[in-house]
């Protein structure tokens, strides 16, 4: 079997090294400054979803912008448990565990749905089953080697959005050994709807920024600081 040398190694497991692993981590009070006679500049940078996540609210309530600002971190954790596949206990830990599932929760529903979408309109290039050969890669990474052409095509053969029979929220895989990762999808997601908390909550300027996913609001101001 092929060996590779430490600089290809590091490469490659950096590249299938990324997902949405869940973290839990204590709240941090976020750091509140004046930005103009009206308004305050509220930030926080916390880890979720396998990176640092930051979220930065002007308002004219500081203490508005520091509650929007944990209920919106309180969402970006609760999504990355639940649509991880690293969390065992998640639906998606489990679809790969037993190879169907019912019951499915609604925000996974819905990322399914918007991945088989993708998938028949970028004509098969974007697919949520390639997991069995992310593991495949991490499996010979660990040993410091690169999987063989053989063990590369066995795999393949687990791969394909077209396995899934998805139904209302039920989800079964054609063949046994499947499985999703929902990290090409989920992170831009949860962005997304961490910035519908902070609508919620009254807050019309804000930039969230988790790891390069990035979603802003707002509208230019003529105030100077």
């Amino acid at each position: 079997m092929k060996q590779m040398d430490r600089r290809s190694f590091l490469k490659l497991s950096g590249m299938l090294g990324i997902g949405i692993a869940a973290f839990t981590v204590p709240a941090l009070k976020a750091e509140s400054v004046r930005f103009n006679k009206r308004l305050y500049k509220v930030s926080s940078t916390r880890l979720g979803m396998g990176t640092f996540v930051s979220i930065t609210v002007f308002d004219d309530s500081k203490y508005k912008a520091e509650q929007a600002i944990d209920k919106a971190f309180d969402k970006v954790n609760g999504l990355s448990n639940e649509l991880s596949r690293f969390n065992k206990i998640s639906a998606v830990a489990q679809l790969n565990e037993e190879g169907k599932i019912s019951g499915v929760p609604p925000h996974m529903v819905e990322l399914v749905q918007r991945s088989l979408r993708y998938y028949r309109l970028s004509r098969c290039c974007f697919d949520i089953t390639v997991k069995p050969i992310i593991d495949l890669f991490q499996e010979r990474f660990a040993k410091g080697l690169y999987p063989t052409d053989k063990e590369i095509k066995e795999r393949m053969e687990l791969v394909g959005s077209d396995k899934i029979l998805f139904s209302g929220d039920k989800i079964i895989f054609k063949e046994p050994g499947m499985g999703i990762t929902l990290d090409g999808i989920a992170k831009g997601y949860i962005v997304d709807q961490a910035a519908k908390v902070l609508e919620s909550c009254g807050i019309k300027n804000y930039l969230i920024n988790a790891g390069g996913d990035i979603r802003v609001s707002g509208t230019k101001s003529n105030n100077k600081p």
